[in-house]
């Protein structure tokens, strides 16, 4: 994802100097054509990620689209008041584009987990919130940002998106497969996850898997039209519970006075401490494969 993001971003600076990439003193060798070909166009302002934050919302103020560039936690975290007051209050045209998300950085320790971002930036008056699959939502949804007036946060993790013919909307859901006997609904590289398991094993199953890219604007028709449909479903998410997806689609679902049978994985409320593989801490914490494999089992 990271990789795709710095391409298309590149071929975006390249045709516009309007664009301007600020960086957190990471990935920086990802950027060297623009270094090369748009010096102005490119600020590595090291690790200050809350005083970046502020730069950017300056420079946006002179008429410029400003791309904020650093690992998820940091940039989320340590510049919230940053992102707050001088992003979203003066509704400035700044995106933060956070690498490594979830718990990429799996044995790097709950620092460098970025588990409560969608939690602590929906409430944000203005913000918009994106979370793509894979290399090629990323391509599509940093074209659209590239056009974008206004705050918005992109969450890059480790997602492959399968070539699944994503057309990239970000006032809809896209519905990976269609079904009537489950509704998985999930973001990022749990759309991957979910489409391996159902393939896998479910076969003989008429399973819907909707990739919610969009987290804020959220697509509440699609929510509401599967839920009714299947009556059972399953939300996964690289993310706390609290706050997150699953809060938001029980909400939707809440207030549409809709019945149905409901499983949620994610983060218990816990701090993920741990020391191992990407692969390893889905598992400990039971957001893996073979989690997402027992809940639908259990649900259906």
């Amino acid at each position: 994802m990271r990789d795709s993001f710095a391409s298309t971003l590149t071929k975006n600076i390249l045709k516009n100097d309007k664009i301007i990439l600020i960086i957190g003193d990471t990935g920086s060798g990802l950027f060297d054509e623009i270094k090369k070909k748009r010096p102005n166009q490119f600020i590595n302002a090291g690790i200050a990620e809350a005083n970046m934050v502020t730069v950017a919302a300056g420079i946006a103020s002179s008429g410029y689209n400003v791309f904020v560039y650093a690992i998820g936690p940091h940039v989320v975290y340590r510049a919230y008041e940053q992102i707050r007051n001088d992003v979203c209050l003066n509704n400035s045209n700044v995106k933060i584009v956070s690498i490594g998300s979830g718990l990429h950085y799996a044995d790097h320790g709950p620092t460098h987990h970025s588990t409560e971002d969608f939690g602590v930036l929906k409430v944000l008056p203005s913000m918009k919130i994106f979370s793509p699959c894979g290399d090629e939502e990323v391509r599509q949804i940093t074209n659209y940002l590239a056009k974008l007036n206004g705050p918005s946060y992109l969450r890059l993790g480790r997602g492959i998106d399968k070539n699944f013919n994503i057309k990239f909307n970000p006032h809809k859901s896209q519905k990976i497969t269609e079904g009537k006997d489950l509704t998985i609904f999930t973001t990022g590289c749990g759309v991957n996850d979910c489409y391996e398991v159902t393939k896998r094993f479910y076969k003989n199953k008429s399973i819907e898997l909707v990739n919610i890219s969009s987290i804020k604007p959220i697509d509440k028709n699609t929510i509401i039209k599967s839920s009714k449909k299947t009556k059972k479903i399953l939300i996964l998410e690289e993310h706390q519970k609290i706050g997150g997806l699953a809060d938001e689609i029980f909400k939707i679902i809440q207030q549409n006075n809709i019945k149905c049978k409901n499983i949620s994985l994610g983060i218990e409320d816990v701090f993920c401490s741990y020391s191992g593989s990407y692969e390893g801490i889905k598992k400990k914490f039971k957001i893996s494969q073979q989690d997402i494999k027992k809940a639908i089992d259990k649900i259906i």
